[in-house]
């Protein structure tokens, strides 16, 4: 099984579990709970294609509360595991192996274009495409995971001139703007790419699910290449 196969089982087994009435008894519900089997069995295929090839059943499925499984995982250890906002936690919570050599494996199978021995821009990319495929697959987890979706005036004016990374770890530019709706929920990012001392820089805008504020800098969840090809805002 892939290693994305093996986190949907993690979870998916959990709410398979939690829906079984029992050994012996065979419900709607007991047939309904078989149904994550079947979507990780294909999610797993398609991630692999050395995988046996699989169909999720074609008939609609009540959607697999990530969140609950996960917070619930979360609260019968004793380490405090954030996993929210870390694939390594996430990882550790399902006890899978969370070592960066599986983590490279794992952004193999979901085809990362970036510099794997960047690994704090590759975990990131990482959480937010598992959260991504696990919501393509039927599970229900929380808007925007791997973002901070809300930021304060102050705040949005301090990220204003640092530095614009692509997912495969290329400088691309500086940021101009972060926009927020009057609740501060974050719309959307203007940022001046390329150029040089100014020079031939243009501004692009990307929406808030394209990008994620990391420490001290902003990555696109694209590409340098995919960078290049985004329009220009008229100013």
């Amino acid at each position: 099984m892939s290693i994305f196969g093996s986190i949907m089982s993690g979870i998916f087994d959990h709410a398979a579990s939690a829906a079984s009435p029992g050994p012996g008894t065979k419900t709607p519900e007991a047939a309904q709970a078989s149904a994550p089997t079947a979507r990780y069995a294909a999610a797993s295929a398609q991630v692999d294609p050395s995988a046996a090839q699989q169909s999720a059943p074609s008939a609609a499925k009540s959607p697999v509360d990530v969140t609950a499984i996960m917070d619930k995982l979360a609260s019968q250890t004793k380490e405090k595991l954030e996993w929210r906002k870390s694939i390594v936690d996430l990882m550790k919570l399902l006890n899978l192996d969370s070592s960066i050599a599986a983590r490279k494996r794992l952004a193999q199978e979901l085809h990362y274009s970036g510099n794997m021995h960047d690994s704090a821009s590759m975990n990131v990319w990482l959480h937010k495409q598992v959260m991504i495929k696990l919501a393509e697959h039927g599970g229900k987890v929380p808007e925007l995971l791997t973002a901070q979706t809300t930021i304060t005036d102050q705040e949005a004016k301090a990220w204003v001139g640092k530095d614009v990374y692509s997912s495969d770890g290329n400088k691309l530019g500086e940021v101009a703007a972060i926009l927020r709706t009057a609740d501060n929920k974050i719309t959307e990012l203007r940022a001046d790419l390329g150029g040089f001392l100014g020079i031939g820089r243009h501004e692009i805008a990307l929406p808030a699910a394209r990008f994620y504020l990391q420490n001290d800098r902003v990555v696109l969840d694209l590409t340098a290449a995919q960078a290049k090809e985004l329009p220009k805002v008229a100013k």
